[in-house]
């Protein structure tokens, strides 16, 4: 996440900025008659704070509804003048149309409820920055943007396995930077649309947000391996990764490799269901493990699997491998970069608003990280410690 230089506003205060801005606007351009006719109080600070926080004679919803009968007003009066295409007359203009619906009647415009329908990503949340958006992630509010970056790991030593992988520089080939409306895993697919179809296998370390099955498939048909060391969810039992599944997702075979009765699909909740004979199951020493539920009426028991806790268990059984904790190195040097670009760029808090601007300043960040990481290779085949130089 890269947070931008923007506030969360409330609706009231959305509404309230975007008048005062546009107000402003009108009076820096030369056309003060235009806002001194019913919008003089948008041109003092100190009346805004008051109509929102001071005045106890309305209830929010009334304020709510006086700003937006307020914007309205202020559309018909630049309509025909030069300001009608200036920012934040179009900013006006998105508020309205994405917060509010015009009545039933046809008399004026209302506030958007919950019953009037589905809320559209990447709403105007401020002002200031109105290409920055804020969503919870991790039970906390990021409101900026959201990137993503790929680096591969070199080594001058083509088919040379005894090194440390962590001796090998860590180039980021590209980054992509979009509105934080955007999940980790579509951030992902359009990061891997971008790379052409290997001639080798090859493997590319995510993080556990990153990886899903549809992800896999798609990595598969340009022959990459998408590998996590971290899967994302709730933590399974290793034994469901011995669950074989065929390409619909029925159960074909248990731990022990007997084959169900019979097994089913809930497409509602990706469950799957597989039923074997009592006498099979009550013998079995993973029966603890599947969460077995017994019918002894029916002399049948029942095993119910979701199709991601059987992914995340061979996930983590691969973590847990040889080739998985050799994998976990090359991990590392991907949560080294975002250290990185922390601690000493200052990405967590850009000072910067839009992405126009916030895309290069990446770009830059991206070439200053891959030189740094050179120069720290270099100098240590020569045995200089980088910590040993002042710049």
């Amino acid at each position: 996440m890269f947070c931008g230089f923007m506030q969360v506003l409330s609706r009231t205060q959305l509404f309230c900025k975007v008048n005062q801005r546009l107000v402003l606007c009108c009076v820096n351009s030369g056309n003060k008659e235009l806002a001194e006719k019913e919008f003089s109080r948008c041109l003092d600070k100190a009346d805004c704070n008051a109509f929102l926080y001071d005045n106890k004679d309305l209830t929010r919803h009334q304020k709510l509804q006086l700003l937006i009968e307020e914007s309205v007003s202020l559309l018909e009066t630049v309509s025909g003048h030069d300001l009608e295409e200036t920012s934040d007359c179009q900013n006006v203009k998105r508020v309205l149309e994405e917060q509010t619906i015009e009545r039933a009647d046809g008399k004026g415009r209302r506030a958007r409820t919950k019953d009037d329908g589905v809320w559209e990503k990447g709403m105007l949340q401020n002002p200031t920055d109105p290409d920055a958006a804020c969503r919870l992630k991790a039970m906390k509010g990021c409101q900026g943007f959201s990137g993503s970056f790929l680096q591969m790991t070199v080594s001058f030593v083509p088919g040379r396995k005894d090194e440390d992988p962590a001796v090998y520089p860590t180039i980021v080939l590209r980054n992509r930077v979009d509105q934080n409306i955007v999940s980790d895993s579509d951030a992902a697919a359009k990061m891997l649309e971008t790379l052409p179809e290997q001639p080798q296998p090859r493997n590319l370390h995510a993080d556990g947000a990153y990886v899903g099955k549809d992800l896999k498939e798609a990595a598969g048909e340009k022959n990459i391996v998408i590998r996590s060391t971290d899967p994302a969810g709730k933590r399974v039992v290793d034994e469901l990764a011995d669950f074989s599944l065929d390409e619909s997702g029925r159960i074909t075979g248990c731990p022990m490799g007997i084959t169900p009765w019979d097994s089913e699909v809930d497409l509602k909740s990706m469950k799957v269901k597989a039923t074997y004979p009592e006498s099979v199951c009550r013998s079995c020493p993973y029966a603890k493990a599947c969460h077995v539920s017994v019918a002894p009426t029916k002399q049948l028991a029942t095993v119910h699997v979701t199709l991601s806790s059987a992914e995340r268990a061979k996930q983590r059984r691969w973590i847990a491998s040889e080739e998985g904790i050799e994998g976990g190195k090359y991990r590392n040097g991907v949560e080294y970069l975002m250290s990185l670009l922390r601690r000493y760029y200052g990405i967590d808090r850009l000072s910067v608003c839009g992405l126009v601007l916030i895309r290069p300043l990446v770009q830059f960040m991206q070439a200053a990280v891959d030189i740094r990481q050179l120069f720290q290779l270099l100098l240590k085949k020569q045995g200089i410690s980088p910590r040993s130089l002042v710049v």
